[in-house]
C-alpha cells in the first residue's frame, strides 16, 4: 500500500513537471479546487494552491485508494505537494462526511508532504507511513461534504521527516492545518 502511495505521488509529479513554465499558482480558467493551509515546524508559513481527489475504491485491479492531492504549481515550478489518502488491496466504500484519523494504519488515512525549490533535488519528504512506532505523527481529516464532483473539509496533521525512509533517521517534524475544496483529478488534464 505504501508503494502505491509513492507511485501515485510520483505520477502526479510527472504530470505537472512536464508542463510549460508559467509561474506557480497560475492555474488558468479550469477549476482546480483550492487549498489554504498553515505549516509550522521545520518549514513555516501559509500557502494556497490546487486540490484534487481520486476515488478508485471499487473494481477488479487490486489497487484501491481514495486520495486527496494538494499542490501549488500546475504549469510552473512547484514548492510543495502533499497527499492524504487511504490505500488498500481490496475494494472498500469511499468515505462519507465525517471525521477520520490520519495515522498511517492500514484502515485509516495516511499523509505525506514534500517541499522543494521546484527541482527534483533538495526535496524534503515528511510522512506518517514509516517508522510510525518510533515517532508521534498523525492527525485528523474532516470531510464536510463529498460528491462525485467535489470533496470539501479540513485537515490537521503532523508528519515526520527522514533523510532515508529505510533507516528512520529523524530530521524533524512539520504540522499542516488547513481547509480544502477538491475537484476530480481529471480536471488537471482538461
Amino acid at each position: 500500500m505504501k508503494q502505491k502511495h509513492l507511485i501515485l505521488l510520483s505520477s502526479a509529479l510527472l504530470v505537472w513537471s512536464c508542463s510549460d513554465s508559467n509561474s506557480a499558482n497560475e492555474f488558468g480558467d479550469g477549476d482546480y479546487g483550492e487549498v489554504t493551509f498553515t505549516i509550522t515546524g521545520d518549514t513555516e508559513g501559509e500557502a494556497s494552491g490546487a486540490a484534487f481527489f481520486e476515488n478508485q475504491t471499487s473494481g477488479s485491479d487490486g489497487d484501491f485508494y481514495f486520495e486527496l492531492i494538494f499542490m501549488d504549481g500546475i504549469d510552473g515550478p512547484e514548492t510543495y505537494r502533499f497527499t492524504i489518502g487511504r490505500y488498500r488491496g481490496e475494494a472498500f466504500m469511499p468515505p462519507a462526511s465525517g471525521t477520520y484519523q490520519i495515522d498511517g494504519n492500514p484502515f485509516n488515512f495516511s499523509a505525506a508532504y514534500e517541499y522543494s525549490t521546484g527541482t527534483f533535488t533538495g526535496t524534503d519528504r515528511y510522512t506518517d507511513q514509516y517508522c510510525e512506532d518510533a515517532f508521534e505523527t498523525g492527525g485528523e481529516l474532516v470531510i464536510s461534504s463529498i460528491s462525485g464532483s467535489q470533496v470539501s473539509g479540513t485537515f490537521s496533521f503532523t508528519v515526520a521527516g527522514f533523510d532515508d525512509l529505510n533507516d528512520c533517521n529523524l530530521l524533524g517534524y512539520v504540522e499542516l492545518t488547513g481547509t480544502f475544496r477538491a475537484v476530480p483529478f481529471e480536471n488537471l488534464f482538461f
